[in-house]
């Protein structure tokens, strides 16, 4: 998948990356729309706490449930809460 990853102070760079893994308890969605809050924009500019580098940017979406784990009931693929 696609994905605007933070590098470095001032350097987001959109480049491919592995699809994720159903964990234990978690839902994965299919991203179609995405935006940045003001807290992506201050990272951006001041580097994100502890000096993490690598960080998918954005948490801002909508999107379809493409897989849901056996034990969540408050998911169900192909739309948010039942």
């Amino acid at each position: 998948m696609k994905a605007a990853v933070f590098e470095d102070l001032e350097r987001i760079v959109v480049k491919q990356v592995l699809d994720p893994i159903l964990d234990a308890g978690s839902i994965i969605v299919k991203v179609e729309a995405c935006s940045l809050c003001g807290s992506d924009i201050r990272n951006f500019h001041s580097g994100i706490r502890s000096g993490i580098k690598g960080q998918i940017m954005g948490h801002e979406i909508a999107g379809a449930v493409v897989q849901v784990d056996k034990v969540v009931s408050q998911f169900s693929v192909g739309r948010g809460s039942p």
